[in-house]
């Protein structure tokens, strides 16, 4: 749409003149018009929302998988689509610009596309995903607190192919654990600072503030307070 396309290209430019030319104090949003710091903190894994999450590389190997997620966004025309996707990447910003010191965590996903890859299953009523048919557009971020967690369940088949369809399952939240482990690893130096102790979010019930990571969630199951 063209409206999207002028979203993208002058958004981040308009604001920017809107807060300089406004006199415009309010330090969260002088800190959005500056920007973030060009180094960021980097994490294998991280604790929101009563969900655990870890990188798609992280998880290879474990037990379990916590990499799957789901966002609902609104259109236009009010009407509510879901992408699902898979969490590649955990970076924690830091705007520079603040008196007080305010943090952003963003997911780097890969998103199913919602119109090829996502369908409904009628004869169980569930959402099945196709996890290879990627979304063309190149949208990979969002807010920590957007993101509910899912799990991908493969359907037990008899064909020697594996069915590309998997069950996109909501994972019930569960209440934060007061210390999590962390483990190191090696990462080349690209403005990456070194790995520290895992973060615990707590959640507080609002809609998305990017203020904040400690914000509420985007509601994809019944709210449940923490």
């Amino acid at each position: 749409m063209k409206i999207d396309a002028l979203v993208d290209s002058d958004f981040v430019n308009w604001y920017k003149y809107q807060i300089n030319n406004r006199g415009i104090v309010d330090p969260l949003l002088v800190s959005l018009a500056w920007g973030p710091g060009t180094s960021a903190k980097v994490w294998r894994q991280y604790v929101i929302n009563g969900y655990t999450y870890h990188t798609a590389d992280y998880g290879q190997g474990r037990p379990t998988t916590n990499n799957g997620l789901c966002v609902p966004t609104i259109g236009y025309d009010n009407s509510e689509t879901n992408f699902f996707g898979v969490l590649q990447e955990i970076l924690e910003l830091e705007m520079p610009s603040s008196a007080q010191k305010m943090t952003c965590v963003l997911f780097r996903c890969t998103w199913v596309d919602p119109t090829r890859g996502v369908r409904k299953n009628p004869k169980y009523n569930m959402i099945d995903v196709n996890l290879s048919r990627v979304y063309p557009k190149n949208e990979p971020f969002i807010l920590a607190q957007q993101a509910a967690q899912i799990y991908y369940a493969e359907y037990p088949t008899t064909r020697r192919t594996q069915n590309p369809w998997v069950c996109a399952c909501p994972v019930r939240p569960n209440k934060i654990k007061s210390q999590t482990q962390h483990k190191d690893v090696d990462l080349d130096a690209f403005q990456q600072q070194f790995f520290q102790p895992l973060p615990i979010v707590e959640t507080v019930n609002y809609n998305v503030q990017l203020s904040d990571p400690n914000g509420g969630r985007v509601e994809v199951m019944p709210e449940t307070h923490l």
